[in-house]
């Protein structure tokens, strides 16, 4: 690997991939939406209930698509083919598509996607303090939803959009700065294009 300083191109890829896999990731880990079952106002409404995104499908994933895209940038850095890095900065780019898109489709699916999430631990939490039967739970709290349930988006998952966003940015400006050529006898990419030596003839 090359120990010379990196050009701004190359910085701003590696600098913009990192901070999208960590949004991405951390978001994944934080509070999606907040649910309130019930009737709001009336008695028969379960307390607020956060939904992480670990707690969903779609934040499994994202949490994975955060940590493959950090493997990505040193894989990238250390492949010696052209085509090879350029397939890392790609496969960054549809990492940060895919996360990004598991994120705001949830969000414009808020109520259907985490009613059902909240419900699911709700029953679980009475279950196992009461050591009631979770199926029964679980469709009380399903005919609950019918009423005014309330569901409010919660940093996390926009933290995943944002992360999304910027880990497409960096991988494109990866792919750009992996498609240079390399140095002669290394496998460093030519971080500027070479001076013309000499002047014009005269």
């Amino acid at each position: 690997m090359s120990t010379t300083r990196p050009t701004r191109l190359r910085f701003a890829g590696f600098l913009t991939t990192v901070l999208g896999a960590a949004l991405v990731a951390l978001g994944s880990v934080f509070a999606w939406a907040t649910v309130t079952i019930g009737e709001i106002g009336t008695a028969n409404t379960f307390p607020p209930e956060d939904v992480k995104g670990l707690d969903t499908l779609e934040g499994k994933a994202t949490i994975a698509l955060g940590v493959l895209i950090l493997v990505a940038i040193p894989a990238m850095r250390l492949t010696p083919s052209r085509s090879g890095r350029r397939a890392w900065a790609s496969l960054i780019v549809i990492a940060g598509v895919v996360a990004g898109g598991l994120a705001i489709r949830d969000a414009t699916r808020s109520f259907d996607r985490f009613a059902q999430s909240a419900c699911d631990k709700v029953a679980g939490e009475i279950s196992e303090t009461t050591n009631l039967p979770f199926e029964p739970l679980l469709r009380r709290c399903e005919e609950q939803t019918a009423g005014r349930t309330q569901v409010d988006l919660k940093p996390g998952i926009y933290l995943v959009m944002a992360g999304g966003v910027l880990a497409v940015i960096g991988g494109a400006l990866s792919f750009v700065w992996a498609g240079r050529p390399t140095k002669p006898g290394t496998a460093d990419p030519l971080d500027e294009e070479p001076a013309a030596e000499g002047g014009p003839a005269s």
